[in-house]
């Protein structure tokens, strides 16, 4: 399993001037590098400075049509990417629709004014939507398409899982955290479950390197210095395991 990040997004604005406007302002900037085109951008649309701290991207790029802006991200910091910029303009937008591809599969997401409205509604494969669209290889374009059309008739309806039920997964490492969905499920790398673990402690006890590497992928250091009941944070339980692959992975971010 890869975690090379493709996000395909449509995002909705509360003032559809702005809408043409983010997106003549980005593509007189297309020469620049994607995140330095994102951020002037930024400043001269919206007068918003924001210092994005993440430079593994490979392709932005931002296109309008139908009076909608249309976001597509490659890199391993893609997710994050969208996700900031949709957070940093809460006070501008109405909605953004997010599918986020891992190798041949799918999730939808949904930002709203405070973040992640709805975050799980399952894991597709690249067959589903073949399946469903009766047509080979679909665009993400059609595929976001797809989703929004079932999110506003009621057909899709998001995943409840409860954070114990997540604490419980961790635990099964035969359980991919991506190709179950449950990574997509933790809406707060931070949190503590019943067992007096944070979900990272619990990882890394467990041994769940797969999750324990998607939780960290975007370098933010925050989950690993958070304590369980204990007191010990990821790095002290990653010490007392001896896992050198795990010790690793929590060292690049500390």
């Amino acid at each position: 399993m890869s975690i090379y990040n493709v996000v395909y997004g449509e995002l909705h604005l509360n003032n559809k001037d702005l809408n043409k406007g983010f997106y003549e302002s980005f593509e007189k900037r297309k020469s620049l590098a994607p995140i330095s085109a994102l951020k002037e951008t930024l400043v001269e649309v919206f007068n918003i400075d924001i210092d994005f701290d993440y430079d593994q991207i490979e392709y932005f790029d931002v296109r309008y049509e139908g009076g909608v802006i249309q976001i597509a991200v490659e890199g391993l910091d893609a997710d994050t990417i969208v996700e900031y910029l949709g957070v940093s303009l809460n006070s501008y937008i109405d909605t953004l629709y997010i599918i986020q591809y891992f190798e041949y599969e799918y999730c939808f997401r949904i930002l709203g004014k405070k973040g992640y409205i709805d975050s799980n509604f399952g894991v597709f494969s690249n067959d589903y939507f073949e399946k469903e669209l009766e047509k080979e290889n679909p665009s993400k374009k059609e595929i976001l398409k797809y989703f929004v059309d079932k999110y506003e008739s009621g057909v899709l309806v998001e995943k409840k899982i409860s954070l114990e039920e997540i604490f419980t997964k961790i635990s099964d490492i035969s359980i991919d955290p991506i190709d179950d969905g449950y990574y997509f499920d933790i809406k707060n790398r931070c949190e503590i479950g019943s067992n007096g673990e944070t979900i990272l402690t619990w990882a890394i006890k467990n041994e769940n390197i797969s999750l324990i590497s998607q939780m960290l992928q975007d370098g933010d250091p925050e989950p690993a210095l958070i304590t369980n009941k204990d007191g010990k944070s990821a790095s002290d339980v990653s010490q007392e395991l001896g896992n050198p692959e795990i010790i690793e992975i929590i060292n690049s971010v500390l």
